[in-house]
């Protein structure tokens, strides 16, 4: 105990002096007193000092610091994964016991030493103690740079971890772990064998199909360590079963089905590919995919202007002929004096010449975002093709057309190509090409390079791009109607040359940005993630406006609706949505300028996504190298009661020992204050009990 004081405490001595006086004054300057005897005298002189006293000690503040010191128990902390992962594919109830069991032994074990104090993680750290395997991530950097921050504040005594190893963010365990000072030791869960598995990767199909149209739908499959049993893959709309497939060779470590899909009247195609597998998968939670594919309700117009007839206009024709949503005319340049109303493609052969440069239908099929198609020749002349802002940039004139013939790019992605395109384009005879160079937009899909000879170039034959003024093809050369006419003689159809250049007229049409009012909403979305949608409008101009409001109504499965209202970036309308569970939605969106009015409506499709049930093949090694690394101990599950064993022999290498001091006034203090009046009231009695005042 220390005694301090606002003022010296020398001056409790010159207090009890004049307590003692003042005393002394009181019941001791008379010798002869016959009122009070003399042994009261001494009492009540003996209770004025202490009385006097205690209220100049009051009078100069004094306080009084304690110190005890204490011993406390160092913390051990245990975290439990709660990911997705960590879910038991079998036998859930009892794997779940056994693991609260083990976890539970372990806390009884420590009690007497430890501090233990219970954590979740997987997307977050944060307190608790039973699992629900909802978090969609495993992120062990978050993890460890929690411990570190509770090293600041808590005497760490060791961490013990019940994980799978499964990683889906941030650092591995060993490398997030590499900064961790105490001892970790780790309960391996879930199954480490490698399992033989099948899942889909990928699904690609156009995002946009004509009605009544066929189009091609390919899922890209993925088979771990081989399939002992038959796989099938089926693609489903909604949930009616729409073809059904089996994979021809189930060991192989990837391959592709191609599905052949017709398209409705209108409407968005919600549409799931799943892969039905054997028992001796495991894993089911990656056999499905989910997407869909908007129906475009109209016919396409395609305008093909030549300058002269020619074979080629002819041969693109007959390629369409098959595709009934699609009107294709022939028009010659002197009657191509203005771009009709409804006109979804063009295609200039020979075009633009120096005799007709078509600068400003140029210029409006740009700024109406109709899609081109340029077949370049002699004739064309490249100076009148900078009205499209450098997409297209030609040169290099040859004297002489050179005899070009075609290599498939390995990079096309922007549709799928016919099978046996390989085997066609090698036999397939040369294009005449005239010009040297083409290039211009680097956002393009190259489909076909070109090879003088032997000798192959790096120039594009055919290749596609996106502009702002909407879609361009270039076909660098004359001659494709000899593609087709070689197809009949060495293979006795037209079939790939059809199916080609089918494609690739389904793509360039394939696109709404000529509708004035349009929605897109994001692909891919998941449950709870959040949902970005974009709108433009256009004014009978078609120039970008976003003066009158655009409201959004979307309604779920169970018929009930959100309104919302969206906001303004730019020339554009963006909003975002959250907390959407997954589900089917359906929206639609409304606006008015003027007197038009303006309505969209569409579905989206938001699936549930477990990102670690993609590959959850448990990771022991890198958690053996984290014990290791920090000198703790690796079990699995089944060897749970040795880890319990393991633990009971932990006994807390540093006790942490603190002071605690505590501050007390003296004027704070009650039964100072209760001595006090009991002195004075003592003092008072006597002097009224013996006659004095």
């Amino acid at each position: 105990m220390h005694i301090e004081s606002t003022y010296s405490l020398w001056l409790v001595l010159p207090l009890v002096a004049l307590a003692v006086f003042i005393s002394w004054f009181l019941y001791f300057r008379k010798k002869s007193d016959p009122v009070l005897p003399r042994y009261v005298k001494w009492i009540l002189g003996g209770v004025r000092i202490i009385s006097l006293t205690i209220i100049g000690l009051l009078a100069i503040s004094p306080w009084i610091r304690t110190s005890q010191t204490i011993t406390e128990k160092p913390v051990f902390l245990v975290f439990r994964d709660n990911s997705h992962s960590m879910q038991p594919l079998t036998d859930t109830a009892a794997t779940v016991a056994h693991r609260n069991e083990i976890l539970a032994d372990i806390t009884d074990q420590l009690g007497s030493d430890y501090v233990v104090r219970e954590y979740l993680f997987g997307e977050e750290t944060r307190p608790g103690s039973q699992w629900n395997y909802l978090d969609e991530l495993t992120n062990p950097e978050e993890l460890f740079e929690y411990v570190r921050g509770l090293e600041q504040v808590e005497t760490i005594g060791g961490l013990l971890i019940a994980t799978d190893g499964v990683v889906t963010r941030g650092k591995d365990f060993p490398d997030a772990s590499r900064q961790v000072t105490k001892p970790v030791y780790i309960l391996g869960t879930g199954d480490s064998t490698l399992h033989p598995d099948i899942r889909i990767d990928e699904v690609i199909a156009n995002e946009w199909v004509r009605k009544n149209s066929l189009f091609q739908v390919r899922v890209y499959f993925h088979v771990d360590r081989g399939m002992e049993q038959g796989v099938t893959i089926r693609l489903h709309e909604r949930n009616r079963l729409i073809e059904s497939k089996p994979v021809p060779q189930p060991s192989q470590s990837q391959g592709y089905i191609d599905f052949e899909i017709l398209a409705p009247e209108q409407g968005t195609m919600l549409l799931e590919a799943s892969v039905i597998a054997g028992l001796t998968d495991k894993n089911t939670d990656n056999n499905e995919k989910s997407f869909q594919v908007k129906v475009i309700g109209k016919d396409a117009r395609v305008l093909a202007v030549y300058s002269a007839p020619h074979p080629d206009i002819n041969a693109l024709g007959q390629a369409l002929s098959g595709s009934p949503q699609i009107r294709f005319e022939k028009l010659p340049v002197s009657d191509f004096t203005v771009i009709p109303a409804e006109c979804d493609l063009i295609i200039l052969h020979n075009l633009p010449s120096l005799k007709d440069p078509l600068k400003n239908l140029l210029v409006e099929a740009s700024t109406r975002q109709i899609p081109v198609l340029f077949i370049i020749g002699g004739q064309t002349y490249p100076l009148a093709l900078n009205v499209l802002d450098g997409t297209v940039q030609i040169s290099g004139h040859r004297r002489e057309p050179e005899a070009v013939s075609g290599v498939i790019s390995g990079l096309f992605s922007a549709f799928i190509l016919p099978e046996r395109l390989t085997e066609h384009v090698e036999a397939w005879p040369p294009l005449e090409v005239t010009f040297e160079s083409f290039s211009g937009s680097s956002a393009r899909e190259v489909l076909l390079t070109q090879k003088i000879r032997s000798i192959e170039l790096n120039e594009p034959l055919i290749y596609l791009s996106k502009s702002p003024g909407g879609k361009l093809g270039i076909i660098a050369g004359e001659g494709i109607w000899r593609w087709r006419l070689h197809d009949y003689l060495e293979f006795g159809d037209h079939i790939v040359f059809d199916d080609l250049f089918s494609g690739l007229i389904q793509y360039l049409l394939n696109d709404e940005d000529g509708n004035r009012f349009t929605i897109d909403v994001q692909e891919g979305l998941t449950g709870f993630s959040p949902i970005r949608v974009n709108a433009r409008l256009r004014n009978p101009s078609l120039e970008l406006v976003n003066d009158p409001d655009v409201t959004l109504t979307v309604t779920d499965s169970a018929g009930q609706k959100s309104e919302y209202k969206m906001g303004r970036v730019g020339k554009f309308y963006e909003l975002m949505l959250t907390g959407f569970p997954e589900g089917e939605y359906q929206y639609v969106a409304e606006t008015e300028l003027g007197i038009e009015k303006f309505r969209q409506q569409g579905s989206m499709l938001i699936q549930k996504k477990k990102v670690e049930q993609l590959a959850p093949v448990s990771d022991f090694s890198s958690l053996r190298l984290v014990s290791r690394l920090t000198g703790g101990r690796f079990f699995t599950e089944s060897e749970g009661a040795l880890l319990v064993e393991e633990i009971s022999k932990m006994k807390p290498a540093d006790i942490p020992v603190r002071t605690e001091s505590k501050w007390y006034e003296l004027i704070n203090l009650q039964w100072i204050l209760g001595i006090l009046i009991l002195l004075l009231s003592l003092e008072w009695f006597l002097r009224r009990w013996f006659g004095t005042r």
